[in-house]
Order: C-alpha cells, then structure tokens, then sequence
C-alpha cells in the first residue's frame, strides 16, 4: 500500500514537472513570434519594442517598423571637401563608440531593411536623423538601402539631416541642403501615408518649430477625419518627458516646454494635433536618444519617443494585431 502511495505521489510530481517545462516552452515560442521575425539578428538589432494598439475606430490591421536617429556618417575616400571629411570621421566614431556590439550603421541598417521587408510591415517609419548630415556618401547611403525596401516609408526631418555643425540650420543650409531629400519625401515640411481607416502624418519639428506654411497642409490632412499617427522628430513636451531628459541632457529638448521657446505657428500645430475635433490617437518621435513614454493633452494621446537606431533599437507598431 504504502509503495503504491509513493508510485502515485512521483507519477503526480513528475506531471507536474513536465507540464510546468511545457508552459515555459509555450511560453517562450510566443514571445519569440512576438518580438522576433524569423531573419532576426541580434547583433544588429539589440532591441524591438513592441508597441500594441487596439483602436476600434480602425477596421483593418496593421504593422509599422519605426525608428529614429540612425546618425549615419559614411565616410568617403572620393570626398574632396577636408572639412566635410574630418566631420564624418568625427561623428562616425562618436555614435560608433554607443553601439554595444560594435556594429556599423551599414550593418544595422541593412538588418533594419531586412527586418522591415520579412516581417511584411505597411510602411517602415523614419523619424529622423537617419543620416547625421546631407553628405553626399550619407545620401547616397540613404538611396541605396530604400532601393532595397519591399514597402512603402515615410520619413521626416530630424535636426542633423540637413545641417552641418558649421551650417548649423543656417539660409545657406536651407535652399541647399534640404532640397536633397525631395527623392526621399512627397513634401519637405508636411508628408503622409494614407490607408482606408487610418492615417500616418510625418511634420518637420526639426528646428523645434512647424511652419507657418505647414498649417493648412496639417489642418486639410486632420480633416480627412481618419485615425491618425502623428510622427515628429522632436518629441512635444510634458512634465515626465521633460524630467527625464534634463537627467541625461541637461537641457529641456522637446517643444512646447519653457527651455524652448515656441512661435505662434508651433502652438497653432501642436493645439490641432492634441484637439478633440480630430483624430490623433498616436505620437511618435526621437531626438532624445532614450526610450520613453507618456499621454498628453486632454484626450491623453499616448507619445512614444524612439530609442535611437545607432543602438540597434527600433519599434514595431501592431493595429489591432
């Protein structure tokens, strides 16, 4: 009797042990469909956050690689320019010395492109400072790649596309600079991605201003009444945003808070993507260089600031998925 009572007690242990290693097995199969697509390479890419949103005003599912500041600076023998040479030297190295597997921006950004085209994404987002200056290597870098993209992208500026430190968002930098991401972007200062039930809308924050000639592109494309993404490179600002930035920075970057005064046109901006009349449910954006999230405004938008792609780090934007 007693030798059976053992028998009974192991056989009920040893059930218990292999269904308790089964559920971590199940487990860990999930997660890995979650957040791995099957050509994953962590070396490249150090993280994916996942971003889930339910939305019922959006009937159709969809999916969005996003990120922000890649600062790639590809340095180029047949560069004649010796300022411009020592520059991508210079801001090569700096972003080269954060990656923590001391991965090149060529290699993460064609992991990027790899991951974007197998996990069968909408669009792939670009929020900015992709490119750490409008060298002629770095756009050339920029092309080359997008050829290789199986989806549509969206991109916008961030505040070191377009400038070098000695034409810093200078006139000069303005009518010559930024006129070389017209292949890249359907309009410099305002661009978007329309679907059947939803929006995404890239506006240039790059100065830490929007335009007054932004207003009326921003107000008729709102007016489409659609659920909508707002994408930005400069995050808008709240009280946490600001907090955690001043850790690591020092100084306020994000617009809308008292470190950076605004114009009258970024308010008018900033006030039509947190109204009620419309339908942002989203923002997403970069700059900082770390990974946060808050709600603002009255409808409590959720804001996600990206962490920066220099890392490997980069987002995955599920509708209803």
């Amino acid at each position: 009797m007693e030798k059976r009572k053992k028998i009974k007690r192991f056989c009920l242990v040893f059930c218990f042990i292999i269904i308790f290693l089964l559920g971590i097995g199940i487990c860990i199969f999930l997660n890995s469909k979650r957040y791995y697509s099957p050509q994953y390479n962590s070396n490249y890419i150090t993280g994916i956050n996942i971003i889930n949103i339910v939305n019922k005003d959006i009937k159709n599912k969809y999916q969005f690689v996003f990120l922000s500041d890649l600062h790639a600076s590809i340095l180029d023998e047949n560069e004649k320019d010796e300022q411009i040479k020592k520059f991508l030297i210079e801001r090569r190295n700096l972003f080269a010395s954060s990656n923590p597997n001391n991965c090149s921006v060529e290699e993460i950004f064609e992991e990027i492109i790899n991951y974007t085209n197998n996990s069968k994404a909408d669009a792939l987002l670009l929020s900015g400072d992709i490119i750490d200056s409008p060298a002629n290597s770095n756009i050339n870098f920029l092309r080359q790649n997008l050829k290789n993209l199986k989806t549509k992208y969206l991109y916008t500026f961030g505040n070191h596309d377009w400038s070098f430190t000695w034409e810093y968002h200078t006139q000069k930098a303005k009518e010559t600079f930024r006129p070389k991401f017209n292949e890249f972007m359907d309009n410099l200062e305002v661009s978007y991605l329309e679907y059947k039930d939803l929006i995404v809308l890239a506006i240039d924050d790059s100065t830490n201003q929007i335009s007054e000639s932004s207003l009326e592109k921003i107000k008729n494309i709102l007016e489409k009444n659609k659920p909508t993404i707002v994408m930005l490179h400069v995050p808008i600002n709240t009280e946490y945003i600001k907090e955690e930035t001043l850790k690591i920075r020092n100084r306020e970057s994000s617009i809308g808070g008292s470190g950076i005064k605004i114009e009258e046109s970024t308010q008018k901006a900033i006030d039509m993507i947190l109204s009620e009349k419309y339908k942002v449910f989203y923002i997403i954006s970069g700059h900082i260089h770390i990974n946060l999230q808050d709600k603002i405004g009255a409808k409590n938008i959720p804001e996600v600031i990206s962490a920066p792609a220099y890392e490997g780090k980069i987002n995955l934007i599920k509708i209803n998925n």
